[in-house]
């Protein structure tokens, strides 16, 4: 019966928020602005059609959330309303095409060819959000949406995770994800803009400054909170940068005591999360590192023995079956007896494993355009507050392929959702900020009585007389 009622709430909303676009601008703010914090809720605001909750690969079953429905409804308005400056074709977009096809060749050789489909379908489903995203910015849409969207998720997940630590006492928190992991890697990407934003845009003002800096010290409590060592080293380097880029592109007093005051809570943060840093790194278990190697070695082995890979989102079922790739295992052995084995934590492996080595080719390529795509749109507006935003999205995919290394999160829905968003924000600052300056319009001076010429003033004199 939920999926009735949701199939018929997507048909209703998907039209309205295409007409609410069509509008106004202020709109279409807005809703761009609800799309960009939407992820932060999780699978909260999501439903998984032909569910399979069991399997433990990354995606179990064709998921809908609300990002998507958000973005199915400005790319519906853009289909009806063609608004100038939209581009069909956005940088990136043919390798992105040769992923998708090697991903979905590699899934009619999956063990189970549905396993494979919930992945394809996720792939189209961020195409369309990096898509909008892209457009959005395009069309005029003031990029203090993006900023507007990214605090309150700060702001939202940064409570939760404080409710979690404090008044139900947990150890590592997890938020609105189903794992601590997961936090880091999702808000490293907004952390670098939302504190550049708050404190060198004079567009954002009064209490939205003081929300923007609370949510970017809120993020890297969230991090600091999920004991991820990764994460919090990733965080305070972020943090240093971008109150350096802060302070090269703004002198204005504002800037300079904002800064002040954040440089001294973070100081104060370290210091009281500096004994419970230390006994994580001191007494985190060898067996999460066992387990790591075991998962990653599986999955080198499946890359090496499949030129096109396993299937996409079929490790774990490949892992769980195949005795050749889970013999050596000690530390997991117990998920291989009950069938139901994870995922490898490192995106690159598990990505060769699951599409091949061409696969990860396309992927690493798809990530080093991406980030010269910003690195450009950073370049064409140096010294600028835009262009600095440019800088803070590359930093924040940087963390993201930082922290790959160690995690696969960037496959979690919400996850990739935020990380196909700020991909489609760098293609549009990349547009942005290569627009040449308005041409200053040029009007002829008022010509004074007494420059007028002999003949004419007598002319007039006598007229007078």
């Amino acid at each position: 019966m939920k999926y009735v009622i949701f199939t018929l709430a997507a048909l209703i909303v998907v039209p309205w928020f295409a007409s609410l676009a069509q509008k106004s601008a202020k709109n279409r703010a807005v809703l761009f602005g609800i799309m960009v914090f939407s992820p932060t809720l999780g699978a909260k605001t999501a439903i998984n059609y032909v569910s399979i909750e069991t399997y433990r690969g990354v995606d179990r079953g064709f998921q809908v959330t609300l990002t998507d429905l958000i973005a199915w409804g400005l790319l519906l308005y853009f289909v009806q309303n063609r608004p100038p400056n939209v581009k069909r074709f956005l940088p990136g977009v043919w390798l992105m095409i040769a992923f998708f096809g090697l991903a979905l060749i590699s899934a009619f050789q999956a063990p189970v060819l549905l396993y494979a489909m919930f992945t394809i379908w996720k792939l189209v489903r961020l195409y369309i959000i990096f898509w909008v995203t892209a457009n959005m910015l395009r069309i005029g849409t003031p990029t203090q949406a993006l900023f507007y969207g990214w605090t309150m998720m700060a702001l939202v997940l940064a409570g939760d995770c404080f409710l979690q630590k404090y008044k139900m006492g947990m150890y590592r928190v997890n938020g609105f994800f189903d794992h601590s992991n997961s936090i880091p890697i999702f808000v490293l990407q907004a952390l670098s803009f939302v504190l550049l934003t708050a404190l060198g845009d004079k567009k954002v003002t009064g209490k939205w400054v003081w929300f923007g800096v609370v949510g970017a010290l809120g993020m890297t409590f969230s991090v600091v909170a999920t004991q991820s060592r990764m994460g919090v080293m990733v965080s305070a380097v972020i943090l240093m940068l971008t109150l350096v880029m802060a302070n090269l592109i703004s002198k204005e007093k504002r800037t300079r005591v904002v800064s002040a005051c954040v440089f001294t809570v973070i100081l104060i943060g370290a210091g009281m999360a500096a004994k419970t840093m230390m006994d994580r790194i001191k007494n985190a278990p060898e067996s999460s590192a066992e387990a790591r190697q075991e998962f990653n070695t599986a999955a080198k082995m499946m890359a090496s023995e499949h030129p096109l890979g396993v299937g996409i989102n079929s490790f774990s079922s490949v892992l769980s079956k195949n005795s050749h790739y889970n013999a050596g295992f000690e530390v997991m052995a117990n998920e291989i007896e009950e069938g139901q084995a994870g995922v490898a934590h490192h995106i690159y492996y598990l990505t060769a494993a699951e599409i091949g080595l061409p696969g990860l080719i396309v992927f690493l390529s798809l990530i080093a355009w991406m980030m010269l795509i910003g690195i450009r749109a950073a370049w064409k507006a140096r010294g600028t507050l835009a262009g600095s935003q440019a800088v803070s999205l590359v930093i924040g995919a940087l963390a993201v392929h930082i922290i790959g290394n160690f995690e696969y999160a960037l496959r979690i829905t919400p996850v990739c959702s935020n990380f196909a968003m700020l991909c489609g924000a760098a293609a549009g600052y990349f547009y942005l900020n290569g627009r040449p300056a308005p041409k200053p319009i040029r009007t002829r001076p008022a010509t004074r009585p007494l420059e007028m010429e002999p003949a004419n003033l007598q002319t007039n004199l006598a007229s007078v007389a």
